[in-house]
């Protein structure tokens, strides 16, 4: 019998119709059902309309596909540790994944990944049962990848439809390929996040980058701050900024930010998120003018003055 072989043919959420069971406790043939998942042995376990949960045996048990459902991704039964991807705000290090699950998509339906994480998403739903940590913290996640990009998303969505958290992992062909254990140091390129940067003297501008502390440092110039705009945003700027007499760049409300700062989004959790289309909107309005203020009105709100 080959396992992967069945669990690549009966997948989650395919309708069967049961003919004939050979079992004491058979389901009535017309009944139908939803597969629920194919086990290490075989068993296709099912939810049956009428209440059962009776699982069918290929081979033994007659039925039959009663609706396939249209996917616009493939699904692979891969069996993979990878560690990196999931970047936490309080805890900036790698995670151990477990990954059963690869799903591969068209171009277009990856590039709107990246660009709109927040969507929800049919793949993610209808795998939601497999991304989850377990009790000794690893998190059991999925990978998703497409045939032109050579990288792949690993994610992680806690119960929701959309990439809560997720990471990249290089090489992903290769790795699909090898079904080899795949280590990323934290400074390679793990979690790409998209950001509204504001500069002094120039218009928000959106921005790609690494969502790992090296490269938020490198954003801001040096150790980073976090403000809340809102329950969906907040602004990373430089914490030492008006110490290093950085350029006086916006106003927020009675206090001055200095030197260059982002916005990335909040969706409660702990990491950083790519910032909505929302808030770019709504915080490419408020800080589109260009603000004149000179630097000894920053040093006269910190009550003290710099000499050279």
């Amino acid at each position: 019998m080959n396992i992967k072989y069945l669990k690549e043919k009966y997948q989650k959420g395919q309708r069967v119709e049961c003919i004939d069971m050979q079992d004491a406790q058979a389901v009535p043939s017309g009944t139908q059902g939803t597969i629920q998942f194919v086990d290490d042995m075989g068993t296709i376990h099912v939810a049956w309309d009428n209440g059962q949960s009776l699982g069918l045996i290929d081979g033994e048990d007659s039925f039959k596909i009663v609706q396939q459902e249209l996917k616009s991704y493939e699904t692979q039964f891969v069996n993979l540790e990878v560690n990196a991807p999931l970047v936490r705000k309080s805890i900036l290090e790698p995670r151990k994944n477990l990954v059963r699950i690869a799903i591969k998509l068209p171009y277009s339906d990856y590039y709107d990944l990246l660009e709109n994480p927040m969507s929800d998403r049919d793949y993610i739903k209808d795998h939601v049962e497999e991304m989850y940590q377990d009790e000794d913290g690893i998190s059991h996640s999925i990978l998703v990848y497409c045939d032109e990009e050579p990288d792949g998303i690993v994610i992680e969505s806690e119960g929701y439809h959309y990439a809560r958290y997720q990471g990249y992992i290089n090489n992903v062909h290769e790795l699909l390929e090898t079904q080899t254990y795949a280590s990323n140091d934290y400074d390679d390129r793990l979690t790409k996040i998209k950001v509204l940067v504001i500069e002094p003297q120039a218009k928000p501008y959106i921005a790609i980058i690494d969502n790992n502390l090296k490269s938020l440092q490198s954003m801001v110039g040096g150790n980073i701050e976090l403000v809340s705009l809102s329950n969906t945003a907040e602004i990373i700027c430089n914490e030492e900024g008006k110490l290093m007499n950085l350029p006086a760049n916006r106003r927020l409300g009675n206090d001055i930010i200095t030197g260059r700062f982002i916005i990335v989004g909040d969706d409660g959790g702990e990491h950083f998120t790519s910032i909505s289309p929302e808030d770019i909107k709504n915080y490419s309005q408020q800080f589109y003018d260009i603000e004149m203020i000179d630097q000894s009105e920053v040093q006269n709100s910190m009550r003290y003055e710099i000499h050279y």
